[in-house]
């Protein structure tokens, strides 16, 4: 069901508007209402557990199966993600009858049993998920939405942990900011500020810079393939993942490093000097071990938010679990100055 919004059937960029002279607009919304509310009559604890952004997925989407064929003339993209939605309008000529269409529009999308939308204002830009997307001529440029009061409280340096982290983070972001910028004035905005932030949090810049280089040369070297390499790389991922065994190890900084348990298994079992490699030997039936490799996947032991902060319902004793969407998580889609 939550394939919804990728429906061929639902008004997308089609050829209809393709040349067409009339202006767009962005525009987003989101429920100031609960969505899990208007489905089925549930005590709170069985409410807590049904699968509600599926649900609420079906819930609007019989609504939506009726009402967004009828403005196929100006609804040009409708796109939504559980209570988010962003939209392409196209303008009429007349600013007059486009207020009036705007407005039906509008009031249609709310005729579904209570259930309210917060529009944003028809604009140029707008904010949707963690993009700002901006029509610009013929095309529509990217960047990166960051709300104001986010604290950015990355992990510091003298915190607990193996090294893994901290390079999978910096790999990770500068990635995902070379993939949501449209713009090089923008990557390279957004990386100083991640780099700063980091360096806030008290991380070295001797330590992070050499880290950045190597994310950067593999976030470049991601946006010049093809579909067809990543098709590959993600075969060749899940070929190397069948041969590998996994020790979950709770991380502790006294214990032997990551190397050195490689190291032992290496000269232990997978390859010991004077005996059989491990994927040479066969069992009862001539099978060869298919096993080439070990990865350490570490844990953190219980913090004390772990502690003090229960999440098992059942441990909650006597406390109910919320029963409203709005406090189980802040809405993510708002307005276009964000919420």
């Amino acid at each position: 069901p939550t394939s919804f919004a990728r429906r061929p059937d639902v008004p997308s960029t089609t050829t209809t508007h393709k040349h067409s002279s009339k202006p767009s607009n962005l525009s987003s919304q989101t429920t100031s209402s609960n969505l899990g509310t208007h489905i089925g009559n549930k005590s709170p604890e069985q409410a807590w557990a049904l699968p509600r952004p599926p649900w609420a997925t079906i819930y609007y989407a019989i609504h939506e199966n009726r009402i967004i064929p009828r403005w196929t003339s100006n609804v040009l993209l409708y796109r939504r993600f559980i209570d988010d939605i962003i939209g392409i309008w196209v303008c009429d000529t007349c600013p007059e009858h486009n207020n009036t269409l705007w407005a039906q529009f509008k009031a249609d999308m709310q005729q579904w049993h209570g259930l309210e939308w917060e529009f944003s204002g028809l604009s140029q830009s707008c904010n949707y998920m963690d993009l700002t997307l901006t029509i610009s001529g013929r095309t529509i440029q990217s960047t990166l939405f960051e709300k104001a009061q986010n604290l950015y409280l990355y992990l510091p340096p003298h915190s607990s942990h193996p090294r893994g982290p901290l390079q999978s983070l910096i790999f990770g972001n500068i990635l995902r900011i070379h993939r949501l910028c449209s713009t090089p004035n923008e990557i390279q905005k957004h990386s100083r500020a991640f780099f700063r932030r980091l360096i806030n949090r008290g991380h070295n810049s001797s330590t992070i810079t050499p880290i950045f280089h190597k994310a950067t040369h593999n976030a470049r070297a991601y946006m010049q393939r093809t579909p067809d390499d990543h098709t590959h790389r993600q075969h060749t991922l899940q070929t190397k993942t069948d041969t590998t065994i996994f020790f979950h190890l709770k991380y502790h900084p006294q214990d032997p490093t990551a190397r050195d348990i490689q190291q032992a298994w290496q000269t232990t079992i997978a390859s010991p000097p004077n005996d059989v490699p491990l994927t040479q030997l066969t069992n009862v039936d001539g099978f060869s071990v298919p096993i080439q490799s070990l990865t350490i996947a570490y844990s953190r032991p219980l913090n004390l938010r772990n502690q003090f902060s229960v999440r098992n319902i059942e441990n909650r004793g006597s406390q109910c679990p919320p029963t409203s969407l709005d406090t189980l998580t802040p809405p993510i889609f708002s307005s276009r100055h964000g919420s």
